[in-house]
């Protein structure tokens, strides 16, 4: 498993990445898939990985972390 950052849930920019707490666990070759494309990914695989990010790090036991993060 591979953490895949979704980039197109905000906060990247210019030399910046998106947080870790905005990436879903993908095995090498979905995250490649994902790479290639974000919105094909999404309709492919029925699935909005800005709501599936979010929902791992709601989970996640570093989500103290995170709390004052918008």
């Amino acid at each position: 498993m591979e953490a895949a950052h979704v980039d197109h849930a905000g906060g990247k920019g210019a030399s910046l990445k998106v947080a870790d707490y905005k990436a879903v666990p993908l095995c090498q070759g979905h995250h490649a898939e994902l790479h290639r494309g974000a919105k094909t990914f999404e309709a492919k695989h029925r699935i909005d990985l800005v709501t599936a990010a979010a929902a791992y790090a709601a989970k996640s036991p570093h989500r103290g972390r995170w709390a004052n993060v918008a």
